[in-house]
């Protein structure tokens, strides 16, 4: 049961790995004119809250196969959870809480719903854009974006940390895109080929095939 605190603090400090791309996010989607959006890895559901509450008028779905135990135990995943540890101290998130603060941002807004689900479970055609920000290795990344493009005609793709782990998901990007012909931007920082710092960069997509 989370504290009337803690509460407090993941109302105000919702728990996010988006945070210095979100306002990329709102204002692709006011320029587009999103009302409906998808985020494929909801972690704990802190980024789709602070999407929703800054556009009240777009539909957020967020969704995750919620395997918190396997995620925190993980070696890979050590410098998130010290992040998290910092950041909410003196109360310690496990993998039971993080379906705690879904519920709780799930029941905070009236535009958001995150569910446990797979993406290849869902209807995708009512989404105008799409955050790819789940499964983190390349060969998946790519059968994401070959399952969006097959099943949506129209959509806005954005996908998140294309540095991580190095290039491969950036490489996955890229050959969805050469083979269908499609233009991806590279933003947040801004990508220069000549280095090596774009894990935290994200690409986009926006493409029409009707």
């Amino acid at each position: 049961m989370l504290t009337k605190e803690f509460t407090k603090m993941l109302l105000d400090d919702p728990v996010s790995l988006l945070d210095t791309k979100i306002d990329v996010i709102i204002d692709l989607c006011k320029k587009h004119q999103v009302t409906n959006l998808l985020e494929i890895g909801s972690f704990a559901g802190g980024s789709a809250y602070k999407i929703a509450k800054a556009l009240s008028n777009v539909k957020i779905t967020s969704i995750d196969i919620n395997e918190f135990d396997g995620y925190f135990n993980d070696p890979g995943n050590v410098h998130i959870l010290e992040m998290l540890y910092e950041r909410y101290k003196p109360n310690i998130i496990y993998p039971d809480t993080m379906l705690e603060i879904q519920d709780l941002y799930n029941k905070s807004i009236s535009n958001l719903k995150i569910k446990q689900c797979e993406l290849y479970h869902l209807d995708i055609t009512p989404f105008d854009l799409i955050i790819v920000d789940g499964d983190h290795r390349g060969n998946i990344v790519e059968q994401e974006l070959e399952f969006i493009f097959n099943n949506k005609n129209e959509c806005i793709i954005i996908i998140d940390d294309i540095g991580y782990p190095p290039f491969s998901i950036k490489k996955s990007v890229e050959n969805f895109c050469s083979k269908y012909n499609l233009e991806v931007n590279y933003t947040y920082p801004r990508y220069e080929s000549s280095t090596s710092q774009i894990e935290n960069d994200i690409a986009i997509i926006v493409y029409s095939n009707v």
